[in-house]
């Protein structure tokens, strides 16, 4: 059973926050960031690296060439040597509320600091602290990852409880069918059982209902061509599974 929703498809198109408890415990979370980012983060093993791909080059940072498991959306380099100019990084600037993407890396470094350095709360709920932190007017939703446990935890701008997808529980096989699930549905908890088939129609349906809701706000002008808006809906049907 694969799973097709915007929990799996905005891996590649996130900024992300790698949080990990202290040294000597075994839990660890991945907390992503919902905005729109150039960079691809990898996690395995509770290993971590940020891999970016700028004007054509590769660049990895991983180990000590990763002293901050933070990524907005800037380059990692350019991010890190922004957060140096401030306190507790070398520098002497105090941290900001801004919104530009250096500004939100660097309040997210801060938290995390202070969490390894303290360690008072649990460190699921600290994710989601650190992602408030950075959060925006228009961000929707954010999401954490319990990498050992394999857990998805995700709350939206609309429903603030915890939204739980085990995915241990899932058989990710090809013989079973794709499964979806609207982001933005009022159920909390274990979303096991909410999980339906995957739907062209229902797909086209969330899509029209995204644009009417960018439309009603200014914030898409004009309206897309059909045949735009149907590439889009139909892209899940040419995704394969590979055995």
């Amino acid at each position: 059973m694969s799973v097709v929703s915007a929990l799996r498809l905005s891996l590649l198109l996130i900024s992300s926050l790698v949080l990990s408890a202290p040294s000597g415990t075994s839990e660890v979370c991945t907390a992503f960031v919902m905005r729109g980012g150039g960079a691809v983060l990898l996690a395995k093993n509770l290993d971590v690296a940020v891999v970016e791909f700028n004007d054509g080059q590769m660049a990895a940072y991983s180990g000590d060439s990763l002293p901050v498991a933070v990524l907005s959306n800037n380059r990692y380099a350019e991010s890190l040597r922004h957060l140096r100019l401030h306190q507790g990084f070398g520098g002497e600037r105090t941290v900001s509320s801004g919104t530009e993407s250096s500004e939100r890396f660097v309040r997210a470094a801060t938290t995390l600091r202070e969490y390894r350095s303290l360690g008072q709360r649990p460190l699921l709920d600290h994710a989601f602290v650190v992602l408030k932190s950075v959060a925006q007017e228009d961000t929707q939703w954010s999401i954490a990852y319990n990498i050992p446990r394999r857990l998805v935890f995700f709350k939206t701008r609309e429903h603030r409880r915890f939204k739980i997808i085990p995915l241990g529980s899932l058989d990710f096989s090809c013989r079973n069918p794709a499964l979806m699930l609207a982001v933005a549905t009022e159920s909390a908890g274990n979303l096991i059982r909410d999980l339906i088939p995957y739907s062209p129609q229902e797909n086209r349906r969330v899509l029209d209902s995204v644009f009417r809701a960018l439309r009603d706000r200014g914030e898409l002008q004009d309206t897309l061509p059909e045949a735009v808006v149907q590439e889009m809906a139909a892209y899940p049907d040419r995704c394969r599974c590979r055995r």
